[in-house]
């Protein structure tokens, strides 16, 4: 084998090398990346919480993009339609019977 083929051959080695360094290293920082939520925070307290008012006022403080998406409005927006209809939607007590106690 001639020096120039020697040289092509001990130069494709090297390059061979480099890339399976190259490859195992980027397997590597895939292994270690950080792992995207399939479940948010919020979600997963549902069934504790419920998806009522505590849930709501946690999920507007930790995730307000979330808030609107789900309500479909601002926080303050739903603030302000709630204050309007409580005297409405409010638990009375009738002849019939005393409104339950939560």
């Amino acid at each position: 084998m001639s020096s120039m083929g020697i040289r092509r051959e001990a130069l494709r080695n090297l390059l061979h090398m480099g890339v399976r360094q190259l490859c195992e290293e980027m397997v590597e920082q895939l292994r270690r990346r950080k792992k995207r939520k399939w479940v948010l925070d919020w979600i997963r307290r549902k069934d504790r919480l419920g998806a009522s008012a505590c849930l709501m006022r946690e999920l507007a403080e930790e995730d307000p993009k979330g808030y609107r998406n789900i309500m479909r409005m601002a926080e303050v927006k739903f603030e302000e339609l709630l204050e309007m209809v409580s005297p409405l939607i409010r638990k009375k007590d009738t002849v019939m019977r005393e409104a339950l106690k939560c």
